[in-house]
C-alpha cells in the first residue's frame, strides 16, 4: 500500500540530519508552523477541528521519535495535504531498515512501547515502503484539520515556509 497522495495540493518537506539532537523539536515546529498555514495561523477552537490538528502533531513527533530512538536518526518528514480527499498524509524517512508493527506485547510500567499503537488508532491508514539505499519511509494518513488560512492551497496570499 502507497503513502503517496496522488497529486497533493501542497507538498511541504524538512530535511533533518540523523543524530541531531534538535530533530524533534524542528519537526514539531515544523509540523506546526505548516498547520498553522494551512489552518488561518492559530489553533482550532471547535473541539473536532482541534482534535485533528492536534493528532497529525502527536503522529508525526511518534514517528519521529521512533527513528531517533531505532535507527541513526531520520533524514527527513514530508507532509503532504489532500484538501479534496480532507487527508494530510505525514512521513518520516529514516536510515533504519526493516519492517515494523503495531499491537506488541503490553508491558505494563515501562514509559515507551506504545508510539506505533497511537499511530495507528490515530491513522486512517499507516505503513511503511522501503527506501533504495537502506532505509525507509513511515507514513500515516489522517483527516485534514479545516483549512482556512492565508498558506491553504488555492489561497491568493499562501506564503513560503522556509
Amino acid at each position: 500500500m502507497s503513502r503517496r497522495v496522488a497529486l497533493p495540493a501542497d507538498h511541504r518537506r524538512l530535511t533533518l540530519a540523523p543524530g541531531r539532537p534538535d530533530n524533534i523539536t524542528n519537526a514539531l515546529a515544523f509540523v506546526q508552523r505548516t498547520l498553522d498555514a494551512w489552518t488561518g495561523g492559530a489553533r482550532p477552537h471547535a473541539p473536532d477541528a482541534r482534535r485533528t490538528y492536534d493528532d497529525i502533531v502527536l503522529v508525526v513527533c511518534e514517528l519521529v521519535a521512533n527513528a531517533c530512538a531505532h535507527t541513526s536518526g531520520p533524514t527527513g518528514l514530508d507532509l503532504d495535504l489532500d484538501p479534496a480527499g480532507g487527508r494530510v498524509v505525514v512521513a518520516v524517512t529514516d536510515t533504519g531498515p526493516g519492517s515494523l508493527r503495531a499491537g506488541g506485547p503490553y508491558k505494563p510500567g515501562l514509559p515507551y512501547g506504545r508510539g506505533l499503537d497511537i499511530v495507528e488508532r490515530l491513522a486512517a491508514r499507516w505503513g511503511h515502503d522501503p527506501v533504495p539505499d537502506d532505509g525507509k519511509t513511515v507514513w500515516a494518513d489522517l483527516p485534514a484539520p479545516p483549512l482556512t488560512g492565508p498558506g491553504a492551497p488555492g489561497s491568493p496570499t499562501r506564503p513560503s515556509l522556509p
